[in-house]
């Protein structure tokens, strides 16, 4: 009954690599014109997965929330999509798209489609139940209960902090003429 969430867990660990790692750490795509887009592009995907965990942990949705679930997913899964397509060009002044990460983005797909395929063979816990969620009853074990809700705080942490490096990137590319294109740390 709580594999959605130990996917949900799996997914944003793997998916927290290669964001906090790749994106904002080695690369710092904020800070380069090439790929300030795609720094936005995850801005609004770690929207629409502080919205994924939120609802499951925190809703009890009923069908029209479920409904919006699958649309939050949908909108997830587009928007990777668009954003992968977006990378090659925006890393080609930083060095290219690395393999390891065309890795990372594949495990993603595959662990996302998991997800879902774990919600919708639970759909009747989250639409008739009281779902997944922290404080449904009979309460989720406390591991899970504790994991649910440091995930959702730390998920808008990693939001808040999206939000605040496209300010100090907006500001580095505004300042210096010519876009900064930097090479990257090769950690």
């Amino acid at each position: 009954m709580e594999a959605p969430l130990w996917i949900l867990f799996l997914w944003a660990g793997v998916g927290s690599l290669d964001s906090l790692y790749n994106h904002l750490y080695r690369y710092r795509l904020y800070t380069h014109a090439s790929s300030f887009t795609e720094h936005i592009s995850h801005t609004v995907l770690t929207l629409a997965m502080v919205l994924t965990v939120a609802m499951l942990v925190l809703v009890e949705m009923g069908s029209m929330g479920f409904a919006l679930f699958l649309g939050v997913q949908a909108f997830l899964l587009i928007g990777t999509f668009w954003d992968v397509s977006i990378e090659f060009e925006s890393r080609a002044p930083l060095g290219g798209f690395p393999r390891y990460e065309y890795l990372l983005h594949t495990a993603i797909f595959l662990i996302h489609g998991a997800f879902v395929w774990a919600v919708v063979a639970n759909m009747d816990q989250l639409v008739r139940g009281s779902g997944f969620g922290a404080f449904r009853w009979p309460p989720l074990p406390p591991f899970l209960r504790f994991q649910a809700i440091a995930f959702l705080i730390i998920s808008l942490g990693v939001l808040f902090l999206h939000i605040y490096l496209i300010g100090v990137g907006y500001r580095t590319i505004k300042k210096i003429p010519g876009a900064p294109l930097t090479v990257p740390s090769r950690l």
